[in-house]
């Protein structure tokens, strides 16, 4: 190999290292938010975020339940692309009870009818909005909470 091929590589590699220790020190220091319909907050020092609805989902036939659609948006703050996923999404629903979103949701003919965003990278300084399932009929609050 070249010393050129292996330089490179090491710079690529320090570049890589670099920006994986950011994004761990980002989420380790990051602190829950609750924030109200339509307000946009600082969840990270990369990341804002919002809730812009929330209204009544699909039925959810796999598990029997009905379910709450939420519109989200996640406007990344940095000159460098950002992951974002529903897992960092939570809700509380009418029962006081912290519940996950649903990755899927099964039409009657046990056909997966819809899903929650998928794990996307948002371009430097762009906003990606996304859609958020959660069972029950009612969400207290919609949480954006890192990890």
């Amino acid at each position: 190999m070249s010393d050129d091929f292996i330089e490179q590589f090491v710079e690529r590699y320090d570049e890589l290292e670099s920006t994986a220790i950011e994004e761990l020190e980002d989420r380790k220091n990051a602190i829950p938010i609750h924030a109200a319909l339509g307000e946009e907050v600082e969840a990270t020092g990369n990341l804002a975020v919002s809730v812009l609805s929330v209204e009544p989902g699909p039925y959810d036939y796999a598990d029997n339940t009905p379910t709450v659609k939420v519109t989200v948006a996640m406007r990344n703050l940095t000159d460098k692309a950002i992951s974002v996923k529903a897992s960092n999404w939570d809700a509380d629903n009418g029962n006081g009870q912290r519940v996950d979103h649903k990755l899927y949701i099964k039409d009657e003919r046990g056909k997966r009818d819809v899903r929650s965003f998928e794990p996307t990278k948002v371009s430097p300084n762009a906003t990606f909005t996304g859609v958020v399932y959660f069972d029950g009929e009612s969400l207290d609050s919609v949480i954006y909470e890192p990890h």
